[in-house]
């Protein structure tokens, strides 16, 4: 029997005073009973508002029919093609350029590297009847021309060297599939 007693001993919990239980008690009910109808009036009244209102959508606007237009492309250009795959090439194949084309087997020479508006002319040279142009390049390092030679990426062919300007020719595309010739120069740099 003494080992029984000792086992229930060991097994019993004592809890909190019975005063601290009833006092969760009631503040339990106390809270609850916050939560009655005598405060729920304003939101009652709006709930009942918004129930009154029946839910109208306004009807959706009237669209007119928009009036189709059919692209007739007998004598005009199709926009969603490009240019160059439908005009057909002129001739030899070169456009609308009369066979003109820049020279692809001629060895390029050194200015044809530099787009042209970054070389600046910087004087002339005359030596045994000829006149030479000087030409300074991005790289800083300044070139020797004549008549004849080629500079810019435009295979640009030098007509005229003169004391206040280089006049160049560039074999330019067209647009249409070919080339055309454009005038271009280069003017005394007096910096």
């Amino acid at each position: 029997m003494v080992g029984r007693k000792k086992i229930q001993q060991t097994m019993s919990v004592k809890l909190p005073g019975k005063g601290l239980c009833l006092a969760g008690i009631i503040l339990a009910v106390m809270l609850l009973s916050g939560c009655s109808d005598q405060n729920l009036g304003d939101l009652q009244n709006y709930v009942s508002d918004v129930k009154a209102r029946k839910g109208r959508v306004e009807p959706l606007p009237v669209f007119e029919a928009v009036e189709m237009y059919v692209y007739k492309s007998d004598d005009k250009k199709d926009p969603f093609t490009n240019w160059k795959t439908e005009v057909a090439p002129v001739g030899n194949g070169q456009g609308n350029g009369g066979g003109m084309a820049p020279d692809d087997q001629r060895q390029r020479e050194e200015l044809e590297a530099f787009p042209l508006d970054t070389l600046r002319m910087m004087g002339i040279l005359e030596m045994k009847g000829t006149r030479w142009g000087l030409i300074k390049a991005s790289d800083g390092i300044v070139y020797r021309v004549r008549k004849g030679n080629y500079m810019g990426q435009n295979f640009g062919k030098i007509t005229e060297v003169a004391p206040e300007n280089i006049v160049l020719i560039e074999i330019v595309p067209n647009g249409l599939g070919g080339w055309e010739r454009r005038e271009a120069s280069l003017t005394l740099n007096m910096e």
